[in-house]
């Protein structure tokens, strides 16, 4: 080899991203959250982990970015953002918050504990200047970095992938750009950090929901669930959305940024709840009766407090034309209607309990209370061991257990309810990749099940005892309670119905009296009568038994229970 020829590949060679740790601002940060809480470095291993998912994602034909780079150039704008206490003194439009970004603006997060974001500046210049407003809520991010590394490991979740590298590698960049913008937001409190934290959300709902209907043909409406009038400025689909996103951090310095994710979001529907919509319609019409699928999808409109014009585009306009769609391809099989069934059920039950801590999404007494805070934490292991049941996607134990998922965790889980739907939802989004890619498998012909045969017949939920019990669900007053809808209370109206909630209260309200020991709460939950949070787990879990128990409990009112019961004994 000529020596120009060696001189030019070392110079390739200093530049490819590390494969052993990132050794710039992006591990910087981590070690200065994880000496703030304990006083050691953010664990190396898992450093390198990220830095060779981040590097495996960067080489894709795909991408048109260096991650590492762009989550190192993230990081620096968050402290330069900082330092300028979060102004360029322009007046920004659309704000988040109150109209102004100024660091520190009035948040609906019930914490607020102003702390250095390092204890020196050795590593990161500037930061003990840079106060982050919600320390817990903060580091609690670091929980979308696991899913950023189960999107780079084939063996996590499901053996066998529909999607292609390349998409699970732009899934990777955005769960990356989701963990660092939520930071960002959480940590400052302004409106920039908002639209960061917000927009890759989107785009992993789109991304993940086009792979779902990739081989159905093509209608711009189902593709973007978006309506016509709304796509006047033409669409772009959820991988350019997260190229050019992740782009914005290499191209454009921080006080640019706020306006480029603006005009990104005039290409696509920003406003995520649709997407997530679209993704419940499409499950609901693959795998359920018609007249089921019609009723439970209008009831959840209501229960999520879809208004008029969002409710008629879902029932009259998109799930009319995807119905049409559907058709086209063959029906599934019995069994595999069941497995998606479950699978659906199992992500919307980890996304639900994660959407109970959001502080905005549901409301009700219990955030504030730091004794509910620590049965929602003490319970999150359960959630997901239940939820795994249903799905069968695999995770690591850190995930499923929350062992050290995020710098301070156990404080956090404990005390924050926003950090829980960090944590939470994390899984939850991730799980949700998984079943959009086995719909697409599905839809592509592919099978989640061996055809096996029962009594002569493949084997699948017995259609009409489902569709009564999903029936008589919606007659009842549980799911009158949910019409209310719940950021109005809905979810405290089912715990007053199934006689759990003064017993709950009193016991949080003594044991807070008492400091709030996990031990005390347990007690005296027991005591009071309710044996639904402790006698119902067992150490060693069992999702069928728990719901039938949980069920008996409550005197055989939740309707939910039972189902979910039915469908984990099929």
């Amino acid at each position: 080899m000529k020596a120009g020829s060696l001189s030019l590949l070392l110079m390739a060679l200093l530049h490819l991203p590390s494969a052993t740790a990132t050794g710039g601002t992006f591990q910087h940060v981590l070690d200065a959250m994880q000496q703030n809480a304990s006083g050691s470095n953010f664990p190396l291993s898992k450093i390198r982990a990220m830095s060779s998912c981040m590097s495996s994602v960067s080489r894709e034909s795909a991408t048109n970015f260096n991650l590492i780079d762009a989550m190192d150039l993230l990081f620096e704008g968050f402290v330069e953002w900082g330092v300028n206490n979060g102004t360029d003194g322009v007046e920004h439009p659309q704000p988040c918050n109150d109209g102004s970004d100024l660091w520190d603006q009035p948040q609906n997060y019930q914490e607020r504990f102003l702390s250095p974001m390092a204890k020196d500046e050795t590593l990161l210049p500037g930061a003990t200047e840079v106060l982050i407003t919600q320390p817990c809520n903060y580091n609690s991010n670091v929980a979308y970095f696991s899913s950023m590394l189960a999107m780079c490991d084939p063996d996590q979740g499901k053996d066998i992938w529909s999607m292609s590298t390349s998409t699970r590698s732009l899934l990777a960049a955005s769960f990356g750009s989701l963990g660092s913008g939520s930071a960002f937001f959480h940590g400052s409190g302004t409106q920039l950090g908002c639209r960061l934290d917000n927009a890759p959300i989107a785009h992993i709902a789109l991304t993940s929901y086009q792979q779902a209907v990739s081989s159905l043909a093509p209608d711009e409406v189902v593709a973007n669930v978006q309506p016509i009038e709304k796509m006047v400025n033409g669409s772009k689909n959820g991988t350019e959305l997260i190229n050019e996103f992740v782009n914005i951090f290499a191209e454009h310095n921080i006080f640019e940024w706020d306006q480029k994710v603006l005009d990104l979001n005039n290409f696509f529907q920003d406003d995520y709840k649709l997407t997530f919509a679209g993704i419940v319609v499409l499950n609901a019409r693959m795998e359920l009766p018609t007249r089921v699928g019609d009723l439970l999808l209008k009831f959840l409109c209501e229960a999520f407090g879809f208004d008029d014009y969002m409710t008629d585009f879902l029932l009259s306009d998109f799930d009319l034309r995807l119905q049409q769609l559907l058709k086209l391809k063959p029906e599934l099989s019995q069994g595999d209607k069941r497995e998606l069934l479950k699978r659906g059920l199992g992500v919307l039950l980890k996304i639900g309990y994660a959407m109970a801590w959001q502080e905005e999404l549901f409301v009700g007494p219990w955030l504030p209370s730091s004794g509910a805070n620590k049965i929602g934490a003490w319970l999150m292991p359960f959630v997901n061991a239940l939820a795994d049941k249903m799905t069968t996607y695999r995770h690591s134990l850190t995930v499923k257990t929350g062992l050290h998922v995020y710098p301070d965790c156990e404080r956090c889980r404990s005390q924050e309810p926003h950090s829980k739907w960090h944590e939470e939802s994390a899984v939850g989004l991730t799980d949700l990749v998984y079943l959009t890619d086995d719909i697409d498998a599905l839809l592509r012909g592919g099978t989640l099940v061996d055809g096996t045969l029962v009594d002569g017949v493949q084997d699948g939920v017995n259609e009409e005892v489902f569709v009564g019990m999903v029936e008589s669900f919606l007659a009842g007053p549980e799911a009158d309670c949910m019409r209310k809808g719940f950021a109005k209370g809905g979810l405290e109206c089912v715990a007053d119905l199934w006689g759990i909630s003064s017993t709950l209260v009193d016991s949080v309200a003594f044991c807070e009296a008492e400091g709030g020991d996990m031990d005390c709460l347990v007690a005296s939950i027991n005591e009071g009568g309710s044996l639904l949070v402790n006698k119902c787990r067992k150490d060693e879990f069992d999702a069928a038994n728990f719901l039938s128990c949980a069920n008996s409990v409550v005197g055989g009112k939740a309707s939910l229970f039972a189902i979910l019961e039915f469908l984990v004994l099929q």
